[in-house]
């Protein structure tokens, strides 16, 4: 057979494989998840008005202020109103949107509303505070998760694979580069004066803060590494807060971690009935 025929009978082939990658990728839902806003003002930020079901089982949606509920928020509804913020384990990753932080809290204390990014920063987290400033007169308390790498830069967009800002064109160049490792994470800013922002917040807000402090998983069985990562942290953010211990959680253990960060839905779980439990508003 001519080296041309069998060149163009590759070439027909490679398109064809290409073309039915493509469609499975797409029927699959692999590329159906959260897009985001790359924000000057804040890094960046879930894109508002968004829903859908990435991989097909892990449901996801995100409000008209970017918070990560189906629901607008219409706080004139609801006795109390109750802000919590964070990062990824508030935003929820490869978690079903039932399974989430907020979505658990508010089977047990509505109405709460979770906004948050993944890898946000607190400086990040303060942003989004002062730049929807018109929210603090509807909100009983304010709730952060922070856990000690919150403390640096904030975060800023850098790369369409960890914080996509559009759909892919192609499925399978998207997971190509993923795969290659083209994958970053967020450009760190050099600016981490949070103090200035949480000092601009406590002026503004004179509602409630709620400060819940987020172990990571060898922080939990290191007291010594906690002391001085979290604890520490306490005096830095001044008097007149709450403060949650989350390694006081009841029965919380290494077991609730599903990597070095991030928790099981069962961590999830007793993480939100625990800060429910602190939150006078809920009772």
């Amino acid at each position: 057979m001519p080296f041309m025929k069998l060149g163009k009978i590759a070439f027909f082939a490679g398109l064809i494989v290409a073309a039915s990658a493509e469609v499975a990728l797409r029927y699959f839902g692999v590329i159906d998840f959260p897009l985001y806003e790359n924000s000057s003002e804040l890094g960046y930020v879930p894109l508002p008005n968004q829903r859908g079901s990435y991989l097909g089982k892990y449901t996801w949606a995100f409000n008209e202020l970017s918070m990560g509920v189906p629901d607008p928020f219409r706080p004139s509804s609801f006795k109390q109103n109750i802000l919590l913020i964070g990062d990824s384990n508030v935003l929820g990753v490869l978690v079903d949107q039932p399974e989430r932080l907020g979505s658990v809290m508010n089977t047990k204390c509505p109405s709460v509303w979770p906004i948050a990014a993944d890898s946000w920063a607190f400086l990040n987290e303060l942003r989004y505070l002062h730049t929807h400033e018109y929210l603090l007169p509807s909100l009983n308390r304010i709730v952060f998760v922070l856990n000690f790498g919150d403390f640096g830069d904030a975060s800023s967009w850098s790369s369409e694979i960890s914080h996509p800002t559009h759909i892919p064109i192609s499925s399978v160049a998207y997971i190509a580069r993923k795969l290659l490792g083209a994958s970053t994470s967020p450009a760190v800013t050099g600016d981490n004066n949070w103090r200035s922002e949480f000092s601009w917040l406590r002026r503004q807000y004179p509602g409630p803060i709620t400060i819940a402090m987020y172990p990571i998983r060898a922080e939990t069985v290191d007291a010594k590494l906690r002391s001085e990562r979290l604890d520490a942290r306490k005096s830095d953010l001044g008097a007149g807060l709450t403060f949650i211990d989350i390694y006081e959680t009841p029965n919380w253990s290494v077991s609730d971690y599903r990597d070095d960060f991030h928790l099981t839905a069962e961590g999830t779980r007793k993480l939100a009935l625990h800060i429910v439990s602190q939150i006078p508003e809920c009772h």
